[in-house]
C-alpha cells in the first residue's frame, strides 16, 4: 500500500539514467514501446 501511497504523492516520478547507462539506449515509455512493439500484450486483450 504505501508504494501506491507515493506513487500517488509524486516521490517515484524522478527520472534517472539507469535505464540507458545499462542498455546504452534511451529510455522509453510504455506506451512508446508499445506502438512500435503492439502484439508484446495483445495476448491480455478480450
Amino acid at each position: 500500500m504505501s508504494s501506491y501511497l507515493a506513487i500517488a504523492a509524486g516521490e517515484l516520478a524522478q527520472v534517472g539514467d539507469v535505464v540507458p547507462w545499462l542498455t546504452g539506449r534511451p529510455a522509453r515509455t510504455v506506451a512508446e514501446h508499445l506502438r512500435t512493439h503492439p502484439g508484446d500484450w495483445s495476448h491480455l486483450l478480450p
